[in-house]
């Protein structure tokens, strides 16, 4: 059974030297097994590079594996979390697995031994309405792993939230939502969710989340002064500066950053408990994609994050529905009466957007489950 021989991947060469370095690398590593498990083929983009002018390939999906499964900084483990969860919930859940082509990936990531021991739990425990997204997350996670067809746990039986991933070939929009069910408190969740807060506990990919208002004159955005934050995790309304990077090949470095402006609703309620964070794109600022910077990049941007009280939640024993949503569409970034910029690489990205998005809200969704000390 090739469960049992793997991959026979090397170690990765080029060991990153610095904490920047780290993050580029567990970056373009996760953001290349999340391609493999949406079913891109090796050498992903190889025939378009030409066309839109970019420098080099995504990371080889081998060394993208080496890297996650020898990583050690916060980085690594945080890319190896989401890597893991992605390609679990590729290979079990849905109305197509594609367990056999994803499981020499998990192999590589987690070993002979533990891959078997999950592949053996998933495939002899299969609920009758099947393993649902969340499921295949808490049992990785080690939560309630020994009961995971339970009722507690099942997403089935009238539960309408699953994830959903789907790419409009008409509008060129990507829709991605991820839900989860969390037994944190629920103060907790709400401060998760703040959209202020996607910056914080060393994002792979969120560089800056703060919010802002119009300066004196109107014509900038200036950071907000503090006196006049509500406290993290309350209802608030205003603007948020968000700036996300990605890489997809540690030879090139930072790939792509992306400075949009999104004005932000975030409401609360208590009976029965409820908080949700509105965004909707403001204003893109600008964007770098390999090196070259032009005003434009994004043309459509809003979501939600929804903390909702479960059914089955009691005081004692706390559950809330947790969602993340989001809406994508890049504009091209070349400038064709100018000759400036690279061509098609709208197209590009927009092609890309499914895993692009759904990497960054695995990175959002990450948080709302309990890690061992030290894995988060």
């Amino acid at each position: 059974m090739f469960l049992e021989t793997g991959f026979p991947f090397p170690l990765w060469s080029r060991a990153p030297a610095t904490p920047e370095e780290e993050r580029i690398a567990s970056q373009a590593a996760a953001l290349r097994v999340f391609l493999h498990a949406a079913g891109a083929p090796e050498g992903i983009g190889m025939a378009a590079l030409p066309l839109v002018g970019m420098p080099a390939a995504p990371m080889p999906l081998q060394e993208a594996l080496a890297f996650l499964g020898n990583g050690r900084s916060l980085y690594a483990r945080r890319a190896m979390n989401l890597a893991v969860a992605r390609l679990s919930v590729a290979a079990y859940t849905g109305a197509y697995p594609r367990r056999e082509p994803l499981l020499p990936a998990l192999v590589a990531l987690l070993g002979t031994e533990k891959a078997a021991e999950l592949d053996d739990y998933f495939e002899k425990h299969v609920p009758d309405d099947g393993w649902k997204a969340d499921d295949v997350r808490r049992i990785l996670y080690g939560l309630e792993l020994t009961d995971a067809a339970s009722t507690r746990l099942k997403s089935g039986g009238g539960d309408p939230f699953d994830d959903i991933t789907t790419f409009d070939p008409g509008s060129l929009i990507t829709t991605v939502r991820l839900c989860a069910k969390a037994a944190l408190p629920f103060e907790q969740l709400v401060r998760l969710a703040d959209p202020r807060c996607w910056e914080k506990d060393n994002s792979l990919f969120w560089n800056c989340s703060r919010q802002v208002i119009r300066d004196a004159k109107q014509q900038d955005w200036v950071p907000a002064p503090t006196t006049s934050h509500k406290p993290v995790g309350s209802p608030w309304q205003g603007a948020l500066f968000e700036e996300v990077s990605w890489s997809w090949n540690t030879d090139v470095g930072m790939a792509a950053t992306f400075d949009v402006v999104l004005n932000i609703d975030c409401t609360a309620k208590a009976n029965p408990l409820e908080y949700q964070a509105k965004f909707r794109l403001h204003q893109c600022l600008g964007s770098m994609l390999f090196g070259t910077t032009m005003g434009r990049g994004v043309e459509v941007d809003d979501g939600f994050q929804l903390i909702q009280q479960h059914p089955f939640h009691t005081t004692e024993h706390p559950l809330f529905r947790v969602c993340v949503m989001k809406r994508l569409r890049y504009s091209n970034l070349g400038d064709r009466r100018a000759y400036q910029g690279p061509p098609m690489s709208g197209a590009l990205l927009n092609l890309m957007a499914t895993s692009l998005v759904s990497l960054w809200l695995h990175d959002i969704l990450d948080r709302f489950y309990p890690h061992p000390k030290g894995e988060g």
